[in-house]
């Protein structure tokens, strides 16, 4: 329940330019509920990790790290070049105490995004 109110919190902001970017020869509008029907395309996912962020945030305030660590590697997986989750997970593994995994998401995340 909270994922969800997470991922409709991060999609709101998007919502105006994705309904008109979305649009697409082969849509329907569906009379009875005033929804767009898509044909033939799968759902689309996030563009980013700030669900995955913001949840794993949650389990660090929690002090659930390891949670927050399989939340993170789970984003990681979808977004590899995410630099907000690379940093993230390497919060994580420095209050863990695993500085060198750190150090290497830390470096990893400078190279994607240097600032």
């Amino acid at each position: 329940a909270i994922l969800q109110r997470l991922a409709n919190a991060c999609q709101d902001e998007d919502s105006s330019r994705a309904q008109n970017r979305n649009r697409a020869v082969g849509d329907k509008h569906d009379e009875q509920t005033g929804k767009r029907q898509r044909e033939g395309r799968p759902r689309r996912h996030h563009k980013d990790g700030r669900v995955y962020n913001a949840w794993a945030k949650i389990e660090v305030k929690a002090r659930r790290y390891r949670k927050a660590r399989k939340i993170l590697r789970q984003g990681l997986e979808q977004h590899p070049r995410d630099f907000s989750l690379l940093q993230a997970a390497g919060k994580v593994e420095e209050l863990i105490g695993n500085y060198s995994a750190a150090r290497a998401l830390y470096s990893e995340s400078l190279w994607i995004q240097p600032s």
